[in-house]
C-alpha cells in the first residue's frame, strides 16, 4: 500500500530533513450530493474551502433562470461534510452562471458571474460577502466595476486576501486593443469598497486575455495572462503586482524557462507568504507545474513538477491552489482505472526533491468526469470537483473533499489518504475499516446474532454509505454475511 508520512501532511519536517516518499495513489468517494442536483448542473466547476466550510459552484444550476448558477455549501461534522444549503446569485437572472470564479479567505467570499447582462451583454458582475449570524453568506455587496463594457466578462476570475478583492474582466479593450484585458482591486472602505484601481499589462496586447486567474495574499495580486504570446504564440506569462506607499507597481513579469507555443504557463496561479505556484498545463504533453520563491526582493524559480501521470494532454496546472507548504493541482484529462477521468494531485515543498506525494481521482472514475477542473485547500482540508461527472444523469458533478489531520490508529498515516489508498471506509463515516470494528452495527462493540439480524434487514440493499455492506461492493450479500461471520466476537480494545 502506497502512503507517505503524516509528518509531511503536517508540515513538521524541515527541507534540510525530508525527503521524498512513495506517492499514495486511489480513489476517493463524493460529499453528498444536494437533493436537487440535476443533469448538466456541473456541480464543482469550482470549489473553495476552509476548515469548516466547503463551496462549490453548480454553473448549469436552473432554480432562478436557465443557468443561472449557484454555490452549494457543505459544513463539516467531525470528519463528513453534510450538505447545508444552496447560496444563490443576489440577482438572480438567466444565463448569469453566479459562482463562475469563486474566492474564500477567513470571512471574505467573492463570487464572479462574468455573463451577467445587466450593464452590457457579458458585461459581468461580481459581489463581496460577508458571514451573517447563521454562519451563511448573506451579507452581500456588489463590486461595481469602472467603466463597464458590454463582452469584458467582468468577474471571471477572482481572488481576496481576506480583506481586499481583485475581480477580472479578461475580455476587457484597454487603450483600443480588444481582449487585452484589466482586473478591478477592491479596498475596504467603511461598510463597502472603495472605487476600484484598475492594473493592467504594462504594454497591453489584443487578444492577451489579462486576468484568466488571478491570485491574492497581502499585499500581492498576481495575474495570469496564459494566452500572452510573449515569447511564443499562447506561451502565457504572469505579472505579480505590488501595493506599496506609493500605490500599485508592477513588480515583476514572470515567464516559463522554456517559453513553449501553447503552453499556457499562468493558466492558474496561487499564492501564500513567498512561495507563488503556477500551472503550465499545456507544457509539454501532459503539463506542468511550477514553484517559484520570492528572496531578494524577486520570485525566482525553485522547482517545476511534471505531469503525474503519462496520458497525453491530461492538463496537468489547469487549476492550482496552497496552503503552507503544500498545494494541490488539478489534470482534468488524466487517465485513472482506465478512464480518462482526470485526478488531483498534492505536493508538498518540503519534500526533497519537491515531488507529488498523492493523486486522487473519483471513486469508480467515468469518462470525462473532469476532476481537478477546480481544486481547493486550506489548511489540512483538500477539495476537488468533478464537474463532468455524470450520477444519475448527465453531467451532474460532483464534489470530493477530506481533511488529512485525523489519525485514528497513530500508524503514521492520515485517514483521509488510508481510505484512498485502499483500507475502505463501508460506513462512510471518514475512519478507516482498520479503526472500526467490522460488523458492529448496533454499536454494542461485539459482534454477534443481533448484528447479524440487523444486515438481513438490508440484504439485497444497494448503495453507499451503508454499515452493513462490509465488503464495499454496493450490495448487501452472501459476502457480507461470511465477513461478519468471521467477525464473531468482542470488538479489539472493548
Amino acid at each position: 500500500m502506497r502512503r507517505f508520512e503524516a509528518t509531511i501532511l503536517s508540515g513538521l519536517l524541515s527541507a534540510s530533513t525530508a525527503s521524498a516518499l512513495p506517492e499514495t495513489v486511489g480513489s476517493m468517494r463524493p460529499c453528498p450530493a444536494p437533493p436537487d442536483l440535476q443533469a448538466s448542473d456541473c456541480l464543482g466547476s469550482v470549489v473553495v474551502a476552509d476548515a469548516n466550510q466547503l463551496l462549490a459552484t453548480a454553473r448549469g444550476r436552473d432554480a432562478s433562470g436557465n443557468r443561472a448558477g449557484g454555490v452549494a455549501r457543505w459544513v463539516r461534522e467531525g470528519r463528513v461534510w453534510l450538505f447545508d444549503q444552496w447560496i444563490d446569485s443576489p440577482r438572480p437572472a438567466a444565463g448569469q452562471e453566479f459562482g463562475h470564479a469563486l474566492a474564500l479567505r477567513g470571512s471574505s467570499l467573492a463570487a464572479g458571474a462574468p455573463s451577467d447582462d445587466l450593464r452590457g451583454t457579458d458585461a459581468g458582475a461580481a459581489w463581496a460577502m460577508q458571514p451573517s449570524a447563521d454562519a451563511g453568506w448573506t451579507n452581500k455587496s456588489e463590486l461595481i466595476p469602472s467603466s463597464p463594457e458590454a463582452g469584458e466578462r467582468f468577474g471571471a476570475a477572482v481572488a481576496t486576501n481576506g480583506q481586499r478583492v481583485a475581480v477580472a474582466a479578461p475580455y476587457a479593450t484597454v487603450s483600443g486593443l480588444p481582449h487585452a484585458g484589466r482586473v478591478l482591486v477592491y479596498e475596504p472602505s467603511g461598510t463597502g469598497f472603495a472605487a476600484p484601481v484598475a492594473l493592467t499589462a504594462a504594454a497591453p496586447a489584443a487578444e492577451a486575455f489579462f486576468g484568466e486567474s488571478v491570485a491574492c495574499d497581502g499585499s500581492w495580486v498576481i495575474v495570469g495572462v496564459p494566452s500572452s504570446d510573449a515569447g511564443a504564440k499562447d506561451a502565457g506569462q504572469v505579472l505579480a503586482f505590488r501595493k506599496t506607499p506609493l500605490g500599485w507597481t508592477l513588480s515583476q513579469t514572470i515567464a516559463g524557462s522554456q517559453a513553449l507555443a501553447g503552453g499556457r504557463f499562468g493558466q492558474s496561479v496561487a499564492i501564500e507568504g513567498n512561495r507563488l505556484w503556477i500551472g503550465e498545463p499545456r507544457g509539454g504533453a501532459d503539463g506542468r507545474l511550477h514553484l517559484f520563491v520570492y528572496a531578494s526582493n524577486r520570485f525566482t524559480l525553485s522547482t517545476t513538477i511534471e505531469a503525474p501521470v503519462a496520458s497525453d494532454g491530461a492538463d496537468f496546472g489547469w487549476s492550482i491552489a496552497c496552503s503552507g507548504t503544500r498545494a494541490i493541482s488539478g489534470a482534468p484529462v488524466a487517465e485513472a482505472d482506465g478512464a480518462l477521468c482526470g485526478v488531483a494531485q498534492l505536493v508538498d515543498a518540503t519534500s526533497t526533491p519537491v515531488a507529488p506525494v498523492a493523486r486522487i481521482h473519483p471513486h469508480a472514475a467515468g469518462e470525462l468526469d473532469l476532476a481537478g477542473t477546480s481544486v481547493a485547500l486550506s489548511g489540512s482540508v483538500l477539495a476537488f470537483g468533478a464537474p463532468g461527472r455524470s450520477a444519475g444523469a448527465f453531467a451532474t458533478g460532483a464534489v470530493y473533499a477530506a481533511d488529512l489531520q485525523f489519525d485514528c490508529d497513530q500508524d503514521g498515516f492520515a485517514d483521509a489518504l488510508s481510505i484512498v489508498a485502499g483500507d475502505g471506509d463501508q460506513d462512510g463515516d471518514g475512519l478507516p475499516n482498520a479503526c472500526d470494528c467490522l460488523g458492529d452495527l448496533d454499536g454494542d462493540q461485539q459482534v454477534n446474532t443481533a448484528d447479524l439480524s440487523l444486515l438481513l434487514l438490508d440484504f439485497n440493499a444497494v448503495g453507499w454509505p451503508m454499515p452493513s455492506d462490509l465488503d464495499e461492493n454496493g450490495l448487501v450479500d452472501t459476502g457480507d454475511i461470511a465477513l461478519l461471520l468471521l467477525a464473531f466476537d468482542p470488538c479489539p480494545g472493548a
